[in-house]
């Protein structure tokens, strides 16, 4: 995949993938931290600025970290930089950078589950049940109104087809409880009637979710619409929630 790899030797792939790494991480730690620290002298959660962060270094921004799926050049002042320092060729650093990248993705993987497991840690089953009806009705608005909206929006106003209106509608009713639950915590408001309400709604949202892209993907997709998968796919969100 990467054919200019050929050309390093053991020791000069190791050592440009170390240096890769580290500053991988200095960026990403340095931008986060500096960035979360604006928005809390903002009375902002500190989230925001990491989340912010990432833009700013990303493909959207810099260009400093990237990953190969973005198809776009990596920062040629960062090419410089690496290359100067590990003694490659500038031509050879960018597919050194995107070969090494699936391992910043496990690191990244492994913050989520953390972050995902500290959520559970801090929430209450009881207090989860207790606001059942509640969240379910946050959850069915939360998933509807975001897709008729997104869907007809598009259908009607900007002309687009059916099906990629529909799709797009279907990517609207995602959440991220991952960020949503972080924001509560920062701010005291997870363990609150209002904040188990928006976390019970988060978890409903995502079930929903997961079902309304599986039927659209499978219609996008010209296949039949075929029950039993669905019924599985719902039936396994639902014990892994309870599990």
């Amino acid at each position: 995949m990467y054919p200019l790899l050929a050309e390093l030797s053991a020791h000069d792939l190791e050592v440009a993938e170390t240096l890769i790494g580290v500053i991988r991480f200095l960026l990403i730690f340095l931008a986060a931290r500096a960035l979360a620290e604006v928005l809390v002298r903002l009375s902002l959660p500190t989230i925001v600025g990491e989340l912010l962060a990432g833009v700013v270094i990303g493909a959207s921004g810099f260009h400093l970290l990237i990953p190969p799926s973005a198809h776009t050049e990596l920062n040629q002042g960062l090419v410089n930089v690496i290359s100067s320092l590990a003694s490659i060729p500038p031509e050879v650093v960018p597919d050194v950078y995107f070969e090494s990248f699936p391992s910043l993705q496990a690191v990244a993987t492994l913050g989520l589950y953390a972050l995902l497991f500290l959520t559970g840690l801090e929430s209450e089953l009881e207090e989860l049940v207790a606001v059942g009806a509640q969240a379910f009705t946050v959850a069915m608005a939360g998933v509807i109104l975001p897709f008729a909206f997104g869907t007809f929006g598009l259908m009607f106003i900007f002309q687009v087809d059916l099906i990629p209106a529909v799709f797009a509608g279907a990517s609207m009713t995602a959440t991220s409880i991952g960020i949503t639950a972080s924001v509560f915590g920062e701010l005291g408001y997870l363990k609150t009637r209002e904040g188990q309400i928006v976390i019970g709604a988060a978890v409903l949202d995502d079930i929903l979710g997961i079902v309304i892209l599986a039927v659209v993907v499978a219609l996008a997709a010209g296949g039949s619409l075929e029950i039993a998968p669905i019924v599985k796919l719902v039936a396994a969100a639902v014990v892994f929630v309870i599990a």
